[in-house]
């Protein structure tokens, strides 16, 4: 692939959230991503975070634009990380200055016959496994020569193909590095999968269910060649299962093939689980086994949650909307229900079973929405519910009911920073309802972003309101983000103080040490200097551009004060005691022509 297609900036807005584009495009502009390359339709590149060590990111795209993003840093809220964010911004901008690696098929499609022989033959002598893969390839393309011939045989069965197309798939990631070739999962299996849904769509389980019983079986064994260290070919090996149960509930099975389901699902489990992701499967088998009868038993965890959440507990309330893999067999037959039109078997059995927020999201599909708000408001307790009401009301063009019915969810138990911010985003009309949201998504998660929000709308009542949102901020807030405010205020020593308490926060350091040059460069100097002696005492010239940063800090800090000379001395002692790392002179060489 020569070109790849463009990105624009609202494409990478939309993947993240405001909080991580904007560090994410700081990121950018610091110069944080480094070695970016390109090699086909990926993207890689390291980008240095708040660790010493930089994180990885592995962007995939295709004609579609951006396809999937993984990168190796711990986050796992909404949307894209900051790295990623990172990244996207370089491509954007800086496409034609990547590094392009040749792909495969461009390297070998000039090689000769013989050339090629030469090649594979070194190749299996390297790796004597081959020559497995190699047998049934061509015993393959042997049975493929003879189809003319044979054309009343029964045709190859379609799990066989499958089957094959994913072995080739997996084979082609063994020339990568485990980590990078765990990133390029799903790739091409996304197409299989994709196949499967579009046949559970058309209530064709029995056609679904031997597709991703397959994907599962090969997806087994794909640790052996890949480093899910960031766990994401386990959580999309379980994203499988929900599917897969679905469409056992859906389809018809005889006797004998039913027990030979549950046959391979048992042997697929006990091979998954030896990753710790056999749970993909607890649903599925329990569908195999009792079919429509199958009740919610593996969702224990979520309903003692429920259970146990008698108070307004925010953080269990988290727990509960973000929580990945908890899947409902009851939405599964509802989902079978809607899909058939039987709507009041659908209503009688979402409304026996909890699945209250289905319930009236089908009734806002049929338009009954006076019948949709007040069922909401009888059975909802859940701010977070609310808010998907509400957004689906106001983007039908309901939104007086939208807002009243929102306003109703800020007075419900639980998370309301999602409610608030979209009350707070799409009520301009209703200022004081927006405040008000504004405030409880507040209290549920303060940020920056937030903070800002409410001195806006408060106008000439902030004064009164800033020590009630102070308050919340030091309560709920985390210490970056109390910093950001200090900093937003110009309150630079009260930032300076958080900043001193969690010095292994290096984004938060060097922000504050950003503020402080002119109002303490001494502590600027002495932060920054033993930042940039961490990073090249690590010893790896991958370090030097971060210290080099650094040492820019102090050099800002000691010029703030005309404190010349003392800028030279420090010079001169860093350039005898580093004499022998030249790269590091190198970059050091622009800090001293400047003047």
């Amino acid at each position: 692939m020569d070109k790849l297609p463009a990105i624009t900036v609202k494409d990478i807005s939309k993947l993240a959230s405001v909080e991580s584009y904007g560090r994410g495009e700081d990121y950018y502009h610091n110069g944080n991503v480094l070695d970016m390359q390109r090699r086909g339709n990926v993207v890689s590149a390291e980008v240095q975070g708040s660790q010493y060590e930089p994180y990885s990111v592995v962007v995939e795209l295709g004609t579609q634009g951006i396809i999937s993003t993984n990168c190796s840093c711990p986050y796992d809220g909404g949307g894209i990380c900051k790295h990623i964010v990172a990244v996207l911004l370089t491509y954007f901008h800086e496409a034609e200055e990547i590094v392009v690696y040749p792909e495969p098929a461009e390297i070998l499609r000039d090689l000769g016959r013989e050339e090629l022989y030469r090649l594979l033959m070194g190749l299996i002598e390297a790796h004597p496994k081959l020559i497995e893969w190699v047998e049934t390839r061509v015993k393959t393309k042997a049975r493929k020569s003879q189809s003319k011939k044979q054309k009343k045989e029964k045709p190859q069965p379609q799990e066989e193909s499958i089957r094959h197309r994913i072995r080739d798939f997996f084979y082609s990631l063994r020339h990568m590095h485990p980590y990078y070739a765990a990133a390029r999962i799903p790739g091409p299996l996304a197409e299989i999968e994709n196949q499967a849904r579009i046949f559970l769509e058309k209530d064709d389980g029995k056609r679904a269910v031997p597709l991703l019983v397959v994907l599962l079986e090969e997806l087994s064994k794909v640790f052996e060649i890949v480093n899910d260290s960031d766990g994401s070919v386990g959580d999309y090996i379980i994203s499988l299962g929900t599917p897969l149960a679905e469409a056992i509930l859906s389809a018809e099975f005889e006797a004998e093939d039913r027990e030979e389901l549950v046959s391979r699902l048992n042997k697929l489990y006990k091979a998954l689980n030896d990753y710790g992701v056999g749970e993909a499967l607890e649903i599925a088998i329990q569908a195999a086994n009792k079919g429509w009868q199958a009740q919610c038993e593996v969702n224990k965890e979520k309903d003692q949650l429920k259970a146990f959440d008698e108070e307004d507990t925010e953080e269990d309330d988290w727990m509960l909307e973000y929580a990945p893999h908890t899947p409902d067999i009851h939405k599964m037959k509802l989902n079978i229900l809607e899909r058939r039109g039987k709507l009041d078997e659908f209503f009688q059995l979402a409304s026996q079973t909890g699945n209250h927020l289905l319930y009236v999201l089908k009734l806002i599909g049929l338009h009954r929405i006076d019948e949709a708000v007040s069922y909401a408001q009888q059975h909802l307790d859940r701010a977070v519910d609310v808010y998907s009401i509400a957004k689906k009301l106001h983007e039908k063009g309901f939104s007086k009911q939208a807002f009243t019915l929102a306003e109703w969810g800020l007075s419900l138990a639980g998370e309301k920073y999602t409610l608030g911010n979209w009350i707070g985003e799409v009520g301009e009309t209703a200022p004081s309802l927006a405040l008000k949201a504004r405030v409880e998504a507040f209290r549920s998660l303060p940020t920056l972003e937030g903070y800002q929000a409410i001195s806006l709308l408060a106008g000439k009542e902030w004064d009164a309101l800033k020590p009630q949102i102070t308050e919340i901020l030091k309560k709920k807030g985390d210490p970056e983000t109390l910093a950001e405010v200090y900093l937003c205020e110009n309150q630079i020593y009260d930032a300076l103080r958080i900043a001193e308490k969690d010095k292994a926060n290096d984004e938060l350091l060097a922000k504050v040490a950003d503020a402080a040059i002119t109002v303490e460069p001494e502590w600027v100097i002495r932060i920054a200097g033993k930042q940039a002696d961490d990073l090249i005492g690590r010893k790896k010239s991958k370090y030097y551009e971060a210290a080099i940063c650094w040492i820019t800090k102090i050099k800002q800090a000691y010029m703030s004060n005309n404190r010349q000379k003392e800028w030279k001395a420090y010079l001169t002692h860093f350039k005898i005691q580093h004499k022998s790392k030249r790269s590091l002179l190198k970059k050091f060489e622009s800090l001293e022509k400047e003047r």
